[in-house]
């Protein structure tokens, strides 16, 4: 009688440390699921932070443009009001011409995305700061289209 408390004893012994390895190795795989979640989070954020620099760079570049363009505008008016006299006939023909403007047939044309401008530049075997100069856009911006995209594959 005594063995079979024994035997008994050591099978549930043994499915209790079958049991409690079990959940150590789930408790393993939580933990690393959480690291690379952390991992993702902080990459997103530098994504992110990097490309609030490149807008802020590029919201001083047009600003730049726009104060050098209304300068050059503000002269070219100036210069213009001096000099300029008004001839009714060639308001009317720049009236009719305006009119035969809008008849002419325009030429459609159909440009693909960046998304699959990236992409294909990818697929194509170069790397993400050569598509990033070849299509004037971010590093981080090529990287995280290319990124998504295989995360959706």
């Amino acid at each position: 009688m005594s063995s079979l408390l024994w035997i008994v004893s050591f099978l549930l012994h043994m499915i209790a440390l079958l049991a409690i390895y079990k959940l150590l190795q789930q408790v393993q795989h939580l933990k690393q699921q959480s690291i690379s979640e952390s991992n993702m989070d902080s990459k997103l954020k530098q994504y992110i932070e990097e490309i609030k620099q490149e807008n802020r760079s590029l919201e001083a570049y047009m600003y730049k443009g726009r104060t050098n363009q209304k300068q050059q505008d503000d002269y070219i008016l100036e210069e213009s009001e001096e000099t300029k006299i008004v001839d009714p006939q060639t308001v009317q023909q720049d009236d009719q011409s305006k009119e035969d403007y809008g008849s002419e047939d325009a030429e459609d044309t159909v440009e693909a995305s960046l998304d699959a401008r990236v992409l294909q530049l990818y697929n194509l075997g170069k790397s993400i700061d050569e598509i990033a100069s070849e299509l004037k856009c971010g590093k981080t911006e090529a990287e995280i289209i290319i990124k998504l995209h295989q995360k959706n594959m």
